[in-house]
């Protein structure tokens, strides 16, 4: 596992730091918003900055991103499994 943290992939939490709706995906105009109300657990799978960077430009900078557990890339599929029918 790299030793900067952002480069590991794993779970992570985001959430927006504004009470104004946003797109979920601005580059397509989805049509679902979502403002500070809403939180999502998510799966890095490249990396965590690369999570990071895409929240960051679609949501202009207003989000509150924290990578939640590291996870190396080789057991993300599993995990993925095992958590996702949880949710």
């Amino acid at each position: 596992m790299t030793n900067d943290p952002l480069e590991s992939t794993g779970i992570y939490i985001v959430y927006l730091t504004s009470p104004a709706s946003k797109s979920i995906y601005r580059a397509k105009k989805y049509k679902t918003e979502v403002n500070n109300q809403n939180l999502k657990v998510g799966i890095a799978k490249k990396s965590f900055k690369s999570r990071k960077s895409g929240y960051e430009a679609n949501f202009d900078y207003e989000v509150e991103f924290l990578p939640f557990i590291r996870i190396k890339r080789e057991f993300l599929e599993d995990a993925e499994k095992k958590l996702l029918p949880r949710f």
